[in-house]
């Protein structure tokens, strides 16, 4: 357990390992994480279909607002972007582990052709895209 922080090491179902062997995790780097409910429950909102908006319970206020938090509990963390789905997490955070000036990130929205609402939320539709200067 370092930082708080406990990472579980166990395999997923069908798939690899949930980490690289010899990669230094503590890095400074970018990481794209995504945090699922257990089962899939949609804990923190759902998604109305026209327009495509995201309505957050208020359990997914409290995720959004503890979320937003992590800097000022680990401040080597820096928060680029997150979304809350109502069943998972997405975020993109820098891990700023010693003096560095961060590049500057921009993020647009592109749209993707196709757009419609399935069981698993929006799919297609406008997507963000970020990328460094």
């Amino acid at each position: 357990m370092r930082s708080g922080i406990k990472i579980n090491k166990r395999k997923r179902k069908g798939s690899g390992p949930l980490r690289s062997p010899g990669y230094d995790y503590s890095a400074q780097a970018f990481y794209f994480v995504t945090i699922c409910t257990k089962n899939r429950e949609r804990f923190f909102g759902h998604i109305t279909e026209y327009p495509p908006t995201m309505h957050l319970t208020e359990i997914g206020h409290v995720a959004q607002q503890y979320w937003s938090e992590i800097p000022s509990h680990f401040t080597f963390v820096e928060l680029y972007d997150f979304v809350i789905m109502p069943d998972h997490v997405h975020d993109l955070l820098f891990f700023n582990t010693k003096p560095y000036r961060l590049p500057q990130v921009k993020c647009v929205r592109a749209p993707v052709p196709n757009s419609r609402i399935g069981n698993q939320g929006i799919q297609g539709g406008n997507k963000k895209i970020c990328y460094h200067e």
